[in-house]
């Protein structure tokens, strides 16, 4: 067992980025190959990222990089902030362990938060995320229990997330209404959404229920339908005109 004094280390990734490494003490043991940043370890990147982190074990054998402690990530396009991870084959594969959040700031600022674990796998291009999942647009959000989400590479360590898909207990928010179901599928691209299963639209006027609810973000509509292969449903609900609205009032 060989302790190190102020270790510090370059690293430089496929892509060409590359990572300062520094910790103030570490423990290295020769037969597993085994090293232990037993205090805290700064990570910057020369393309403006930085990762705090706190007892984190490198085991080059099995190449993997864990941590059970608050990790925070701080960067130009991401924040990220979760209470440990596991990085397994080189960074393809990373899971973070909640409660999770991942703030992506682009031109819109998409908000991810998971209560139990999220799945990064950067080779497919997908994150999946469970346990009381969020998506907050900074004007809708979205809810349910489970989330796979893919994106694509738009740069140098830069991702941009184009669809995401919801299951459980979903629930979305907007300015004008709540509408709840059992999966929902959100193109961010286009800010449209298809919600479907057990659809309850609650609005203002009232309550609509259908098969098939489709949402335009960016216009702010909405349009519920029934099931086509099925003739005997149909969107059933209950409007409250203004008039009794206002004698309500």
């Amino acid at each position: 067992l060989i302790q190190l004094e102020k270790p510090s280390g370059v690293i430089t990734l496929e892509s060409g980025t590359k990572l300062l490494c520094q910790s103030p003490l570490a423990l290295f043991a020769q037969d597993t190959q085994v090293v232990h940043f037993t205090q805290g370890v700064k990570v910057i990147s020369d393309n403006g990222y930085t990762a705090d982190m706190f007892d984190v074990v490198v085991d080059y054998n099995n190449q993997m990089v864990r941590s059970d402690n608050a990790l925070a990530v701080r960067g130009e396009k991401i924040n990220l902030d979760s209470l440990g991870f596991v990085a397994r084959q080189n960074g393809d594969m990373i899971d973070f362990y909640g409660p999770v959040r991942v703030e992506l700031k682009d031109s819109r600022r998409l908000v991810i938060t998971a209560k139990k674990v999220m799945h990064v796998r950067r080779n497919a291009q997908t994150v999946d995320a469970f346990g009381k999942v969020m998506i907050d647009d900074g004007k809708n959000k979205v809810y349910g229990n489970t989330m796979t989400a893919s994106f694509v590479s738009i740069g140098q360590n830069q991702f941009d997330l184009r669809s995401v898909t919801v299951k459980g207990n979903v629930h979305i928010q907007t300015p004008d209404e709540n509408i709840f179901g059992n999966e929902a599928f959100y193109d961010l691209q286009k800010e449209q959404a298809e919600i479907q299963g057990n659809v309850r639209v609650e609005k203002t006027q009232g309550v609509l229920t259908g098969d098939h609810a489709f949402i335009d973000m960016k216009k702010g509509t909405s349009r519920l339908e029934s099931d086509r292969a099925n003739d005997t449903k149909r969107v059933k609900g209950t409007l409250l005109p203004d008039k009794i609205k206002n004698k309500e009032k």
